[in-house]
């Protein structure tokens, strides 16, 4: 068996988040959320969540977010759920990075799921109301 070595970035996690969601703001992605899960999940260190106004802009998303990462040699470990664009799920070693659908979004509330994790970043690329979005999400947290 041939050993594969695996190169995995040197990127502090806060510095991935803050680079992850200014490209979703920079591609209007809606409410972005990062949260600090290290203390509460085992499965990453943060989590991003984002909204898109339909699936081919959650495919723009998750593409842009692609490219950038591979450009900044950051690793991708996987992608799940791209060709429906329901809810795509991107798994960037210490990052997973959730792009919803906001029905999709409000469905799972993965804010509430987590609501005991402190915040790490709030951004919002997608409308000029953006205080009035975050009202409703406010009250999950």
């Amino acid at each position: 068996m041939v050993d594969i070595e695996k190169k995995f970035s040197e990127a502090l996690t806060q510095e991935k988040v803050e680079a992850v969601c200014q490209i979703l703001s920079d591609n209007k992605g809606r409410m972005v959320l990062a949260l600090d899960v290290r203390d509460i999940s085992k499965s990453a260190e943060a989590m991003i969540i984002v909204s898109a106004n339909s699936v081919r802009h959650a495919q723009g998303l998750a593409d842009h977010t692609a490219k950038s990462v591979a450009e900044w040699n950051y690793e991708m470990l996987g992608m799940e759920g791209y060709k429906s664009g329901q809810w795509i799920l991107m798994d960037l070693n210490d990052v997973l990075v959730h792009i919803f659908q906001a029905d999709v979004r409000d469905f799972f509330n993965l804010e509430g799921l987590w609501s005991g994790a402190p915040e790490m970043c709030r951004m919002d690329g997608g409308t000029d109301d953006s205080d009035d979005l975050w009202d409703g999400l406010e009250d999950d947290l």
